[in-house]
């Protein structure tokens, strides 16, 4: 979830690059990688975080730190800010703050859509982008898709 609550907050800044993101759960950093989990709350997790990233256009890439090397995570979750600002120079003075609905609903808060406005702007770039004989196999596959979600 904090990887997802960052990409919502930062994602804007960060539009046409490539994230690092650093974590020391080995479970997180595979579903990055895969977009995809077999547990049904973090495939909806990784499904908020794929909107998010094609929202903002911008690709996340996990990559595993050991728990013992994540110090900077470790001082910001106990609140050792000294350490902290040692380790992180450049953060922010003050913190950002995160809206209570970002908590709850990550994928709409980011994008500002619904999810029906969210299929409708897919079709437009589906439609504008590929062959019609190729939209009409698309237009199939994600009709399944619709139904999975």
């Amino acid at each position: 979830m904090p990887i997802v609550v960052a990409t919502v907050l930062w994602g804007r800044k960060w539009r046409g690059r490539t994230e690092l993101a650093r974590c020391d759960n080995t479970a997180v950093v595979s579903i990055i990688g895969k977009g995809s989990s077999r547990d049904r709350e973090a495939m909806h997790l990784a499904r908020c975080l794929a909107f998010v990233q094609a929202e903002f256009e911008v690709a996340l890439v996990a990559s595993h730190i050991r728990g013992v090397e994540n110090v900077l995570a470790d001082a910001f979750s106990r609140n050792e800010w000294d350490k902290f600002r040692n380790w992180c120079p450049q953060a922010a003075a003050e913190p950002t703050a995160i809206p209570e609905a970002l908590l709850e609903h990550p994928a709409d808060q980011a994008t500002g859509l619904d999810l029906p406005e969210l299929d409708r702007a897919v079709e437009r770039y589906r439609e504008s982008s590929i062959a019609s004989s190729t939209g009409r196999v698309y237009g199939s596959a994600q009709e399944r898709y619709r139904r999975f979600c």
